[in-house]
């Protein structure tokens, strides 16, 4: 197991067997306090191994009387947060972190996950015996780990719906970990606990607009600052042509010493995106670029990789195939230019869309309910779209939806290259349940159980970088969620939150832009210009027996001559995505000998 996980650190670790419990760690040396780190951590009864970088390292300190020195590792901290706290300690520790605590005086295993899930941590139980990583192949290299396909989730990822079980996996009894998430095993049996509950928390009250949008500003240039905190080795980011990664670079760079190396993705064929889709989307990059200041763009147009090795590198990163799989090929690049330019934190944005750029719903519904008439008038007349389109918009709009919602609701596209009885495995019953609702799901960023955040840190984990997203933040979750709907809306202005909070940050042309950007805008022509390489993997495909029994191989074949001979329209891009994430299942069922 410990040799599986030799890509998540290079710079020591060790191994530790007590009685009927081993623990292992291997460390990655990312801030100046990681030189400290010695792991597993001994200190009396008890044993510590943890993937961790905290942000309130100095609140701990001076809470737990110590001098926050560079000498000082953040498991030391963790481990103090333990001796004050117990089991709450989860709540104190604010950063990206997985740990694994045992107790000996207790005997008691804690396995906990950080409240927003951005390193991953994987679980599989049978009988008496529990193992636990941060990456599924270490699960699959112990000899007694022998879990079966999981029908479901292969169905899922086919038909792109949401998980019937948000912590499922491709392998029978090998779950993630949830978000916020603790377990702990004991002579008892396994409890699950779930230990953060933004959703109790109290909506935020300020007596006007303009101080939830300066409180915005000043929480989340603090978070973002936070974020910076690396020893040897630069920072870099990625960039597209938005406001989640734009705002970030806003924040950061001119915090920096040296120019931020931002890297963006940029297409070098015919795009296939529609007018109202942004193809290309370096001239909005640099646009930021040039606003913010101390900021290096670097396009990548990635015209070497294949997408069939960024297929390949995902599956052999997380030992199964991912829905953003098209993605595979430019992230890779991303990773490996990033590691080339000595950076070894990597920021994005990826979880905007749920924070600091979540829409707002926009409906004035309750409050029209509640009787509050004379507000409702008076967002009506302030909503920049005019007074009667607001009127649709805001109130007919939202009375109209559930039952345009129950209407539009049809179960899944169906999906050509699935067999039929795949298909039905996957159980109508059981979509969409999880432990909120979709859009509660969506607003907390935790949909999936934070699958997609644990796949970019174990792929900037092959290559020494540690992924940040302080989009993702506990902190700015919590806020956003806490904020009223009317300050995400800002008067008629959907995402306002970013775009009022941070208008002296980011350029007039990106705050006002309304048009979305396309990743891998040019996955057709690639597809087209390495047929060759597809048609290959088709075949292997078509020789593995436990491919053929989840997939039906001549349909795919008709799917891709249809995108190789077709036209470059944003349904034939949708199809194009669907037919590499078929691809993905097939290659690594393919290669799978369960």
């Amino acid at each position: 197991m410990d040799a599986a996980l030799a890509d998540w650190g290079p710079d020591g670790g060790r191994r530790l067997v007590d009685g009927q419990v081993g623990l292992g760690c291997r460390l990655l040396h990312i801030t100046t306090e990681d030189r400290y780190e010695r792991q597993p951590l001994v200190d009396g009864d008890c044993v510590l191994i943890a993937h961790v970088r905290l942000d309130n390292r100095a609140d701990l300190c001076r809470d737990f009387g110590l001098a926050d020195r560079s000498d000082l590792p953040d498991s030391a901290l963790v481990m103090a947060a333990y001796r004050r706290h117990g089991l709450d300690c989860v709540q104190h520790l604010l950063g990206d972190w997985v740990l694994a605590l045992w107790d000996r005086a207790r005997r008691r295993l804690m396995i906990a996950r950080c409240a927003t899930g951005n390193v991953g941590l994987f679980w599989f139980r049978q009988g008496r015996q529990l193992l636990f990583a941060t990456g599924i192949k270490a699960l699959l290299a112990h000899p007694d780990c022998k879990p079966a396909i999981n029908p479901e989730r292969i169905a899922a990822l086919a038909l792109s719906v949401r998980d019937p079980e948000e912590d499922a996996t491709v392998y029978r009894g090998i779950r993630l970990l949830e978000p916020g998430h603790l377990l702990i095993a004991s002579a008892d049996g396994l409890e699950r606990r779930r230990w953060w509950r933004p959703e109790t928390l109290e909506p935020l009250r300020l007596p006007s607009a303009a101080q939830y949008y300066e409180a915005f500003q000043a929480l989340y240039g603090t978070v973002v600052g936070q974020h910076l905190r690396v020893g040897r080795g630069g920072v870099a980011a990625t960039l597209s042509g938005g406001l989640d990664s734009g705002s970030v670079i806003a924040l950061a760079a001119p915090q920096l010493p040296r120019p931020l190396k931002a890297f963006v993705h940029a297409p070098i064929y015919e795009s296939a995106a529609a007018t109202h889709r942004i193809g290309d989307e370096v001239p909005q990059a640099r646009c930021v670029a040039e606003h913010v200041g101390n900021v290096e763009i670097v396009p990548l147009h990635s015209p070497n990789s294949s997408i069939v090795g960024g297929v390949e590198h995902e599956i052999r990163t997380n030992a199964e195939p991912t829905h953003g799989v098209g993605n595979g090929y430019w992230i890779a690049d991303i990773l490996e230019n990033a590691r080339a330019a000595g950076a070894r934190v990597l920021l994005m944005g990826q979880g905007g869309n749920a924070t600091v750029s979540y829409s707002g719903t926009g409906s004035l519904l309750p409050m029209l309910r509640s009787g509050r008439l004379s507000p409702v008038v008076m967002e009506l007349r302030a909503d920049q779209s005019g007074f009667w389109r607001a009127i649709k918009w805001r109130l007919i709009r939202p009375l109209a939806k559930p039952g345009y919602d129950r209407l539009r609701d049809r179960g899944p596209t169906p999906c050509s290259f699935l067999k039929p009885d795949v298909a039905k495995a996957l159980k109508p019953s059981r979509l969409g349940t999880h432990l909120f609702d979709l859009s509660t799901a969506f607003r907390l960023g935790l949909e999936g159980a934070g699958r997609g955040r644990a796949a970019w840190m174990a792929a900037g984990a092959r290559y020494g970088v540690d992924i940040r997203d302080p989009t993702r933040d506990r902190r700015i979750v919590e806020f956003c969620w806490r904020v009223p709907d009317e300050i995400h809306w800002a008067n008629g202005r959907q995402r306002g939150l970013v775009r009022v909070g941070m208008a002296d940050f980011l350029p007039a042309a990106i705050r006002d832009q309304t048009r979305k950007g396309l990743q891998s805008s040019d996955i057709i022509a690639r597809l087209r210009l390495q047929s060759a390489e597809i048609e290959t993997s088709l075949d292997r495909i078509a020789a593995s027996g436990t491919a053929r029994d989840y997939l039906d191989i001549e349909a795919m074949r008709r799917m891709f001559v249809r995108i190789a001979g077709g036209g470059n329209s944003m349904a034939e891009f949708t199809e194009a995505h669907r037919f590499v994430r078929g691809l993905g299942i097939g290659l690594y069922l393919a290669s799978s000998r369960r």
